[in-house]
Order: structure tokens, then sequence, then C-alpha cells
């Protein structure tokens, strides 16, 4: 996100959308990703980029999405999806392979399982790949719908050290329906029902 005086999230934070089921939180990462174009109204910029037309495609350049359905490809192992993606987002060539064992080890994902194709993979560990595949490479705006959805308690631990250990300056804007996940990883919460922002603010300041 660029400096603007409409500016909602701000450069390097982590911002969460905590609502219940249908609150409209994927819509509005469907809005902001394209997804859903046009939006019946408003517009949308992403690291300075309108999403709304030719600004569409630049912004993409700037982001890395973990979706509610899981983005991998199952017959790839979770090392060559991840390869797959990185080579995607333009990391070079030669820097593919630190990249993805570095992210294969921050992700929690055992040697043995590395070369196993990823429709093999546990839920937890499915949804560990789909987070890997929006952190690699050079994205500096992450949208990440509910990552830990289906994901046993110490595993969301671990992916939530993984959102906090993220580089310096990189965004994310993060879907929960969980109060815990929100105050664990987000600089600054927004409250959403029936798709309205009802409040903003620091964990601290909402309680």
């Amino acid at each position: 996100p660029t400096r603007r005086s409409s500016d909602l999230v701000k450069r390097g934070e982590c911002f969460g959308l905590l609502g219940p089921n249908g609150a409209g939180k994927t819509t509005t990462l469907g809005c902001l990703t394209g997804e859903i174009c046009p939006p019946t109204a408003g517009d949308v910029f992403v690291a300075g980029h309108s999403v709304l037309g030719s600004g569409l495609r630049k912004a993409y350049q700037h982001l890395g999405y973990c979706p509610q359905v899981d983005p991998h490809y199952p017959a790839l192992s979770g090392r060559k999806n991840l390869s797959f993606f990185a080579s995607m987002k333009g990391v070079p060539k030669a820097e593919v392979a630190e990249q993805v064992d570095t992210m294969l080890q921050r992700l929690g994902i055992d040697a043995a399982d590395r070369d196993k194709p990823a429709g093999k993979y546990s839920g937890g560990m499915k949804r560990k790949l789909a987070l890997g595949i929006a952190l690699i490479g050079r994205s500096n705006v992450l949208f990440l719908d509910e990552p830990s959805a289906a994901v046993d308690a110490a595993a969301k631990r671990l992916l939530w050290q993984v959102i906090k250990r993220r580089a310096a300056g990189k965004t994310v804007v993060i879907t929960t329906h969980s109060l815990e996940e929100a105050e664990a990883v987000c600089d600054r919460i927004a409250i959403q029902v029936l798709g309205r922002i009802r409040c903003i603010g620091s964990p601290i300041h909402l309680k």
C-alpha cells in the first residue's frame, strides 16, 4: 500500500479482518485480487496500483495470495510446487533451490515429505504449502485467507510464527474468525460484520 490519506493498511504491518463466517472477508479479498471485478462501488490500490482496469497487472507483481482453496498442483511434490511458483514470481533460477529449501524448513515440512506428491499431504501440510506459495519470492503484499483453517494447534502456532517472521516491509492482510489468531499475528484488527467494518484498532485498543 502507498501512503494516501485514505490508506487503510500501512506498509509492513499485519492487518486482520476478523469476523464470523458470512461477514464478507473472502469477498473483500476477492475485490482486492481482481477476482470480483468490477466491485459495485469504490476503488482500491495495491502498492499504488488500482486493481481496476490496467493497474491490475502491475498490482499482481506485488501480490502473494493464500486462498481458502489450496492452490498447489497435487501431482507435484511440495518442493516442485514451491519451485514452480518461485519461478513464476520472478526468483532468479540460481536462487530458487535455496529459497525453496529455506521455506520448507520454515514451514516445518519434514525432509521425508518434501518430495512426496502434495496430493498425499494431510490437510495441515497442504495449508502450510499454501502459505509457503504466498510467501515465497518477492511479493511484498500478502493476502492470507484463513491460512490456518483445519490445522491442529501446534501447526497453527508454527504458521503464526512464519507470518510474524516474514521479511521486513512485507505487508499482510489476513482474514480469520479466530480472535486468538488475530491477537497472535496482527498489529491492527478490523471487525467485519455483514460486509461492513464496525471497528478498527490494535488488539489492546479493541479489548
